[in-house]
């Protein structure tokens, strides 16, 4: 007679437990196929927690609510009383859009605005379209079909002060920058932009 005797650990029981009873109802294939193994309780914690949240979640919204196009207001409301609060900058959720990243904001925006000429930090210029960077665009426009989609883009070093000669110089329609870690400690750096960018109408 063979006596095999097998040692299992189940991890967060009460969660799986949750979550099968929340799929009972109309999830009949998913939880047929539903993979629990985690090599590591802790990924195994934190993914448990999500998906009870996930499950329960589709269960009482049938139909997946949507956020405003500009992103959730609330998280919107929260930069702009940051942007009001250290910055002193008057904004609301009205001026704030969500984006997935910066390099897609910028494109869009450039997209959206059209500038005859933009000025952009040259540390978030990697991801536009290379026809845009300086030399190429230049050479795009003796093309009238490439020019109608073609921005004039600068690429700036990230310093306030040669930014700043550069937007009265150069008098661009829009401004894309970073501010440099020792700059940022204070907002006086951001405050002569804005000052700059209001006065040549950027």
């Amino acid at each position: 007679m063979l006596c095999l005797c097998i040692a299992v650990n189940f991890t967060n029981p009460f969660r799986v437990k949750k979550l099968f009873e929340i799929l009972k109802d109309g999830f009949n294939e998913i939880s047929s196929s539903l993979d629990l193994s985690f090599d590591n309780d802790s990924v195994a914690a934190e993914k448990m927690a999500f998906l009870v949240y996930l499950a329960s979640f589709l269960k009482e919204n049938k139909s997946n609510p949507c956020e405003p196009p500009f992103g959730c207001l609330n998280f919107r409301n929260l930069v702009a009383e940051f942007m009001k609060s250290y910055y002193n900058i008057p904004s609301t959720s009205d001026n704030v859009a969500v984006f997935p990243s910066r390099a897609v904001a910028i494109e869009i925006s450039l997209r959206l605005f059209s500038p005859a000429l933009a000025i952009v930090d040259e540390h978030l210029t990697r991801h536009l379209p290379k026809q845009w960077l300086t030399s190429s665009a230049i050479e795009g426009r003796a093309d009238c079909d490439r020019a109608k989609d073609t921005v004039l883009v600068i690429e700036v070093p990230r310093q306030s002060d040669l930014l700043i000669e550069l937007i009265r110089k150069l008098k661009p329609q829009v401004v894309v920058t970073g501010m440099a870690k020792f700059e940022a400690i204070t907002s006086a750096a951001l405050v002569n932009i804005l000052s700059a960018t209001r006065d040549v109408g950027s």
